[in-house]
């Protein structure tokens, strides 16, 4: 709204109240400030402010503190009931990969239809309370098994569940897949970001863990969990393997082995340079000591098919470096052209004026000859 503004879409804002415009007083001075600047005027239905009196202004800042104490407060008390939520068992937020609600007769999950065999029967569950989804828990319990070896990477792990077939109990094979969600993903192959959550959530022990807010309220989903509770939901692996899989983490982690005999390198095209096959953006990614590419993010994190090869990186950034540099001078050359005409047409602008007041009689022969000979300096009487 505030870009339309900037380019003069419109002439007045209107809401219902304040607080449907900015919950933040700060926020809202400055966007009021701005559209002040623009010329836009800001109308509320319910409140009815003159904002070009003193007192309206001073209504204005009132309300926009309570609409920000409002904010805050309801900050505070969704942080208790997630907490209360999960100290009571339940999990809070979207279902994790490898359960599901259990409602089957009215089964919304992405692998419900035509993926799990309880699709469309009778609900095993009243909603509240997860229960193991009977095709993705087969998915979970794989990942921690291979992983726990030590001998699997998180990228491997990825590959060999993409397209994994699973014998259901009624003799029929599903190729498991991610589930997926609106906005975030889509149902299909794995990815290591995937297998890295699930290997790192302790929710598949039977656990529910409160991870808490940070100083602004918001949830990070990669924190460690200040609390642990009892959940209500059966777990998919035991505490012993997850305890395994969670110490050989870091000792199989590709920057724990590589970078404490090495200094690491910059990759300064990261997430600049694009995969000409797929669009996913390029990573810096190395061999050893000496050999330093740029790879595929898309075929790194399995998220396509992408067959593009590696570049290798000091080609690939010399390059476009070269590039730059030819870019650069070229706007150099175009600005130094663009200076010199200036100035010779001021010269030419100067000489002419020089003619004029000449023959006006308002300079001497002298003053002209100086003007003159400035102006064949120039070259602009040869042109």
């Amino acid at each position: 709204m505030l870009k339309d503004a900037q380019k003069g879409g419109f002439d007045v804002i209107v809401v219902d109240k304040i607080d449907r415009f900015y919950r933040h007083l700060t926020g809202l001075l400055t966007a009021l400030d701005q559209l002040n600047g623009m010329g836009i005027s800001l109308a509320s239905v319910q409140e009815k402010l003159d904002l070009t009196t003193p007192w309206g202004k001073l209504m204005l800042t009132v309300l926009g503190m309570l609409a920000e104490i409002y904010i805050d407060n309801l900050r505070q008390e969704t942080k208790k009931g997630h907490r209360q939520r999960a100290r009571a068992g339940f999990w809070g937020g979207e279902i994790p990969y490898g359960y599901c609600r259990g409602l089957c007769s009215d089964c919304k999950h992405p692998n419900g239809k035509d993926y799990c065999p309880n699709y469309g029967r009778p609900n095993l569950s009243d909603g509240k309370r997860m229960i193991v989804h009977p095709v993705e828990s087969f998915g979970v319990k794989l990942m921690f098994e291979w992983y726990a070896t030590g001998e699997t990477s998180m990228s491997a792990i990825a590959d060999k569940l993409s397209g994994y077939k699973v014998t259901l109990p009624n003799g029929t094979e599903v190729a498991l897949r991610q589930k997926g969600h609106a906005g975030h993903g889509y149902q299909g192959p794995f990815s290591k970001d995937l297998v890295r959550s699930i290997l790192g959530c302790v929710t598949y022990t039977g656990k529910i863990g409160y991870i808490g807010t940070d100083d602004k309220g918001k949830y990070r989903c990669r924190r460690r969990p200040i609390e642990i509770y009892q959940g209500q939901h059966p777990a998919l692996v035991s505490q012993e393997l997850f305890d395994m899989v969670t110490q050989l983490r870091p000792l199989l982690g590709t920057a724990s082995m590589n970078t404490r005999k090495r200094v690491v390198r910059c990759y300064p095209l990261t997430g600049i340079f694009k995969c000409g096959y797929c669009g996913s953006n390029m990573r810096g990614v190395s061999w050893r000591e000496q050999h330093y590419y740029y790879a595929c993010g898309g075929r790194i994190d399995h998220l396509s098919a992408c067959k593009r090869r590696f570049q290798r990186a000091f080609e690939t950034e010399d390059k476009i470096a070269g590039i730059i540099r030819e870019i650069v001078s070229r706007a150099d050359e175009a600005a130094t052209f663009d200076l010199g005409r200036q100035q010779l047409l001021k010269v030419e602008e100067r000489y002419r004026r020089a003619q004029e007041l000449y023959l006006d009689s308002q300079i001497d022969r002298e003053q002209y000859d100086q003007e003159l000979e400035s102006y064949e300096t120039s070259g602009l009487s040869k042109q």
